[in-house]
């Protein structure tokens, strides 16, 4: 059927020709555009998957990374409340040391206070053990050779002034004693 077309005649069977052609590149060219929207629309949703499987694995390293530094935390807090804990004991330990030694101290301090005082007193006190001692053999001898009938004039006015030397001295070196215990 060869149909001779005119440039000026075109009938209606090739004008629905024509439509069906360019509706039949219409949709071949969508087909091709479809098949490329598709292919990127796969491309696309490999890489978010991978990103999905990557942030995945991410979260989960961050999640074990938390509880080993919340363990990391909870030991750490546990060791300085440890440490606190032995810390105080020996600033007790410390403290009840500093009283003892203090109170060692104020002991000593003492002792040494009391052996000055001690001696202080011993010297007055030493002095007139001393007098009263002598004050008592010559007593003694002046009463024997009393009893004796030996005794002379002379030796009693010696043992009255020995006896009155002896007295005096006894008296200050007592009465030094006794102002030294009142001083303190």
């Amino acid at each position: 059927l060869d149909k001779e077309v005119s440039a000026d005649k075109i009938d209606l069977l090739d004008s629905v020709a024509f439509s069906i052609n360019k509706m039949r590149e219409n949709i071949l060219s969508d087909i091709d555009q479809k098949s490329t929207v598709q292919r990127q629309l796969a491309l696309s949703n490999r890489k978010m998957e991978l990103e999905i499987k990557e942030r995945i694995k991410a979260e989960a390293e961050i999640k074990v990374l938390n509880e080993d530094l919340e363990e990391k935390v909870f030991e750490r807090t546990q060791e300085l409340e440890e440490s606190n804990e032995e810390l105080q004991k020996t600033l007790t330990n410390l403290e009840n040391t500093q009283g003892q030694l203090i109170h060692s101290e104020k002991m000593a301090s003492l002792g040494v206070l009391v052996a000055g005082v001690a001696h202080e007193i011993n010297t007055p006190v030493g002095m007139g053990l001393t007098g009263i001692t002598h004050f008592l053999e010559i007593t003694k001898d002046i009463k024997k050779f009393y009893h004796e009938g030996k005794l002379s004039e002379e030796e009693f006015e010696d043992y009255l002034n020995i006896s009155c030397d002896l007295a005096n001295s006894i008296n200050s070196n007592l009465v030094r004693a006794a102002d030294l215990i009142r001083s303190f």
